[in-house]
């Protein structure tokens, strides 16, 4: 349990990072408080102490859903930039069986048991936890078409920095014409 509140059922343990989003290497489960649960993609476990840590990016897909397309993508990005290491990627899946057409704009679950909004801000809780993760100064929403346009929605309502004062917060957005 992290934060009182939220489960984490992680994937197969991961030994150093995943760089490879095959089925069974970087995806895993996060339940949410309402006991939905998130898939999603990662590079390192988010119950797992990781001192290396320094930056979180948390990547959204767009209206293909296609999170472990957006993983692969960032994880060379962040390798070819060289800085794997210290940054923790997660991918999550707003897959089609639970959230519907409108999740890119905050809305609820197919069950409108819990927000897209809210499911985001609960994962970088997660992955901004200090008793995981204490060398985190900076949290990047980063998204590329529909995922671009949750990205610039969800940082005009979130209030996820009130809750871990003292980070650095940026979103980044991309589009195709």
């Amino acid at each position: 349990v992290l934060s009182g509140r939220t489960r984490l059922v992680p994937g197969p343990a991961a030994i150093g990072f995943c760089t490879s989003a095959g089925p069974q290497d970087c995806d895993a489960t996060f339940n949410l408080s309402t006991g939905l649960p998130l898939k999603y993609y990662r590079n390192y476990p988010l119950d797992q102490l990781r001192l290396t840590i320094t930056r979180v990016v948390l990547a959204v897909h767009g209206l293909g859903r296609n999170a472990q397309g957006t993983y692969n993508n960032l994880v060379r990005a962040t390798s070819s930039a060289d800085v794997l290491r210290e940054t923790l990627i997660v991918a999550p899946l707003f897959g089609e069986e639970s959230w519907g057409e409108e999740w890119k704009a905050g809305a609820g679950s197919s069950h409108d048991v819990i927000s897209s909004f809210a499911a985001t801000d609960q994962l970088i809780m997660a992955m901004t936890d200090p008793n995981i993760f204490p060398n985190v100064r900076e949290v990047v929403v980063a998204g590329h078409s529909a995922g671009g346009q949750f990205t610039q929605r969800y940082d005009a309502t979130s209030s996820i920095e009130s809750q871990r004062p003292g980070l650095k917060y940026r979103c980044g957005v991309s589009y195709s014409w």
